[in-house]
């Protein structure tokens, strides 16, 4: 093919020259940027320091006033004699109220979650102020174990002793405790780490801050998790005011000990230098960003005639085959590649229209039959196990059961058999999920707890058929068990992400949650189907890949307080044939 040529030029030395320029640009400005670090990070410390110093004050403040309560109870509360001689059975039910009233009265006097006990080793009694459902479960777990470290942390004194404000783990949570000896009882006041912590509150200490409770030696009591995953680690307590920062780095750590006390008190910025800097650096930045744009300026006149106006012009070129499948070779272009490029591309052109038609229709070929297949890979073991329970219960003549369970596999299976369409509205598949539910109702009785919680708006989404069932099932399958109730939880929200909104769906279970290598691979997106089982999950996933590509997520984890979940988020908006 024959055209015009124009005088040609290396498309890599212009871009060699615009480098050297941007550097020079990128090293002034860095000198600017570390200049506003350091004086950002010594702000920083200083606020971070005053805000760790006010609530490790407000701990002292009231680990001082439990002290002298505890002191004046121990001291001359005549009732804890009472109790504690044991004779007049009237007087010491009367006493032991009465203190009973007083402990939960002080574990009201703070701020923070207090707790108190008395315990009287002669004759086993033990009294504590809690009164809330939540709070006395949570004592009753740790009783056995705290009472049990109280002793053995006596020392040999017989008449009185006074431990100090330490940190202790009882039944997997850390707690601060404290106990007195007096006379043959013991007092103990302790306060959940991660309860006190959830009452600190830091602004302005950039986007993430995290309160810390660590030892002297610097082992870290609450965040572990999250410190590992930032790489970061407690320093040991020097028993004096600490700070941890390092020039390049975006985090900080404010370490202050509280007095009379093991523990130290940490304030863990995350990403401090996005706190606003002083003014001074804004002016030096203002100027850098006047003078960077002049620079620029200047140097896109040189370049708009060398560079972009040849760069446009293959642009649109290609822009116009991508509109009408046409594609015209220019004549003009003074850039050797582009040339060259333009030539080679004009060849290719007509090769794609011949192909594109082709393998668009198998492609669309493949995913219908593919997500066709997905669908029909359904188990028979819940069908069959929905005949013997009728079945049974025939024999034992429970003939309303039967009416029931067999109007429920009706409509369960009438839903089954009408899903040929690739789609259906999320209100249909939560009204089979909830049939689904009752079957399995009536076959575990009391075993489990269903909960759904969808809001309205959502309910109208098409989504692919049996998405909730399979992960409903899944929780069931592996949680049930008949020595004690399971909760299954069913959520359903709108939400947006940028300019996309979306439903997300969250499946949860109070069970024991994922295996670690089930989770792992889950998460990682590996196939964890074996033969026939297993399948459920991954057909679902691959699925909703099929419909909406990567705009479909989900996301497999266990709860902190026990069991699995699933969270899955699927555009609102189905992605259009072809992947387009």
């Amino acid at each position: 093919m024959m055209f015009k040529k124009g005088k040609q030029y290396d498309f890599l030395k212009q871009v060699k020259w615009m480098g050297i320029l941007l550097a020079a640009v990128m090293l002034t400005n860095l000198g600017v940027c570390l200049y506003a670090i350091s004086a950002i990070s010594d702000e920083t410390s200083k606020y971070a320091d005053s805000v760790v110093l006010s609530y490790v004050r407000e701990v002292q403040q009231m680990l001082d006033n439990i002290d002298n309560t505890i002191a004046t109870e121990i001291l001359y509360d005549t009732k804890l004699d009472t109790i504690q001689d044991g004779k007049d059975i009237i007087e010491v039910i009367q006493a032991n109220l009465t203190v009973k009233n007083l402990l939960a009265s002080w574990a009201h006097q703070y701020a923070l979650p207090v707790n108190h006990m008395i315990y009287f080793p002669g004759t086993e009694t033990t009294i504590t102020g809690s009164r809330e459902e939540k709070e006395y479960a949570e004592w009753r777990r740790i009783e056995k174990e705290l009472i049990s470290m109280l002793v053995e942390k006596k020392g040999s004194s017989e008449d009185s002793e006074v431990g100090e404000w330490n940190v202790v783990n009882l039944q997997g949570k850390n707690y601060i405790l404290k106990y007195y000896y007096y006379k043959g009882r013991y007092i103990g006041s302790w306060i959940e780490i991660d309860k006190l912590i959830d009452t600190m509150v830091a602004e302005g200490l950039g986007k993430e801050c995290l309160f810390v409770v660590s030892s002297a030696s610097g082992k870290a009591y609450n965040s572990q998790e999250r410190l590992e995953e930032k790489g970061l680690s407690i320093p040991a307590s020097i028993g004096e005011k600490l700070v941890v920062r390092d020039f390049l780095s975006p985090d900080m750590i404010v370490n202050e000990p509280v007095k009379g006390t093991t523990f130290s008190l940490n304030a863990v910025i995350l990403g401090y230098s996005q706190v606003a800097g002083a003014l001074s650096v804004q002016i030096a930045l203002t100027l850098i960003v006047v003078m960077i744009a002049a620079a620029c300026l200047v140097f896109m006149l040189y370049i708009r005639r060398t560079l972009i106006k040849p760069i446009q012009d293959f642009s649109n070129n290609i822009r116009k085959f991508r509109e009408d499948n046409t594609y015209t070779v220019e004549t003009h272009y003074q850039i050797a590649e582009l040339a060259n490029a333009s030539e080679i591309l004009a060849d290719l052109v007509k090769q794609i229209n011949g192909l594109k038609i082709d393998i668009y229709e198998r492609t669309l070929e493949q995913q219908k039959v593919k997500m066709d297949f997905l669908t029909l890979q359904i188990e028979p073991h819940f069908y069959l196990n929905c005949l013997n329970i009728i079945y049974h219960m025939t024999e034992i003549k429970k003939y309303k059961e039967v009416q029931n369970l067999s109007q429920c596999v009706s409509d369960y299976l009438r839903y089954i058999f009408k899903t040929g369409n690739n789609m259906v509205l999320l209100g249909e598949e939560l009204e089979h999920t909830k049939k689904y539910l009752e079957i399995q109702k009536i076959r575990y009785r009391d075993g489990f707890e269903a909960v759904i919680e969808v809001e309205e708006e959502v309910l109208g989404v098409k989504v692919p058929p049996l998405l909730l069932q399979t992960f409903v099932e899944n929780a069931l399958k592996h949680t049930i068990d008949w020595e004690e109730e399971i909760t299954i939880s069913l959520r359903g929200r709108k939400m947006s992400r940028g300019k996309e909104d979306y439903i997300q769906i969250e499946v949860e279970d109070s069970g024991e949650g994922f295996e670690e290598e089930i989770l792992r691979k889950l998460q990682h997106g590996i196939d964890i189907s074996e033969g026939e089982k297993r399948i459920g999950i991954m057909n679902a996933v691959q699925r909703l890949h099929l419909q909406y590509g990567d705009r479909a997520k989900v996301c497999f984890y266990n709860r902190p307080e026990g069991g699995a979940g699933v969270r899955i988020q699927i555009p609102i908006k189905e992605r259009k044939e072809g992947g387009e």
